[in-house]
């Protein structure tokens, strides 16, 4: 639909909804933050209100949406479908995405924050996918 907003139906005919934003992870030594721009589920419903609002900036003072995060990324046992809170931003932000609770580095990594030392080691293992 958009460079933002998907809608997927897959082979058995089920549609998929998608968002797109950004996990961030805050550095310790510089206060700012590495970030992932990554993709996260959204339920059917969740994605209609998040699309009519899409050009609202009202959209600031919706709830968290629940998803379930849709990337495997770099330099962590596997991520795809951890859960996640999406929260809308301003209109000319992407969403934030925000883990839930558990028991895996990113999680631990996004509450924490890491080293620049493992932020090099994370960008060298992104430029280094195939």
């Amino acid at each position: 639909m958009s460079r933002d907003l998907c809608v997927w139906t897959d082979p058995d005919g089920q549609r998929n909804y998608f968002i797109r934003g950004v996990l961030e992870i805050p550095v310790l030594e510089t206060g700012d933050c590495f970030a992932f721009g990554v993709w996260s589920s959204l339920s059917a419903e969740s994605f209609d209100r998040v699309f009519e609002l899409w050009d609202d900036p009202r959209r600031t003072d919706e709830p968290a949406y629940f998803g379930w995060l849709s990337n495997s990324l770099p330099g962590y046992p596997e991520t795809l479908n951890l859960p996640v809170d999406v929260i809308t931003a301003a209109l000319e932000l992407r969403p934030t995405i925000v883990l839930h609770e558990g028991d895996h580095p990113l999680i631990r990594e996004q509450r924490e924050g890491i080293t620049m030392e493992r932020v090099r080691e994370i960008a060298e293992l992104g430029f280094h996918m195939n």
